[in-house]
């Protein structure tokens, strides 16, 4: 199954305005069926959860602990969207993690699709988390629902927040 218009780069982007959160989870869902119905292997993966999961993963018992010491801080939120975002990055980097939940899954005959990335904002560019699954290698055929604003060709601003992105996205965007 190829989904990209690069060989080797199995992904693609759904853009969704992030007020639609809701409905395009019905809709996933519904896709999900669909794909089943025709054999195909489909995985869907919250960002959310997986965030979490990586996070209870690098602090253990200590995750309430470390909110709790960052709610007492003056700068506690700031603080607390850095250390997420070097504990996904460099100790528990989500790609790594990510990759791990499909090593078993079969490219010919599987899908990932990623939601709920509207989690990792501001922590984690959605550009770097694909090139990071491309470089360890995960060929399943991946499409990652982008909560933003596509401008032009491959422009997109993630949540509608950031500046749009024309830094080169190398997968298709939809």
């Amino acid at each position: 199954m190829r989904i990209a218009e690069y060989q080797g780069l199995p992904y693609a982007m759904f853009v969704y305005d992030p007020a639609d959160e809701l409905e395009l989870r019905t809709q996933v869902a519904m896709l999900a069926t669909r794909l089943r119905n025709h054999g195909r292997n489909v995985q869907i993966l919250s960002l959310a959860e997986e965030m979490w999961a990586a996070l209870k993963a690098a602090f253990g018992a200590d995750l309430e602990a470390f909110f709790a010491s960052e709610q007492a801080s003056p700068d506690g939120l700031e603080r607390a969207i850095q250390t997420a975002a070097e504990v996904l990055h460099n100790v528990v980097p989500l790609d790594a993690w990510l990759a791990e939940r499909v090593a078993a899954l079969d490219p010919g005959s599987s899908i990932v699709l990623l939601t709920r990335a509207e989690a990792l904002f501001p922590m984690y560019r959605m550009s770097a988390l694909l090139e990071r699954l491309a470089y360890r290698q995960v060929l399943v055929p991946t499409v990652l629902f982008y909560p933003g604003i596509a401008e032009g060709i491959n422009g997109l601003s993630f949540m509608g927040v950031f500046e749009p992105d024309h830094t080169g996205y190398r997968v298709r965007i939809y």
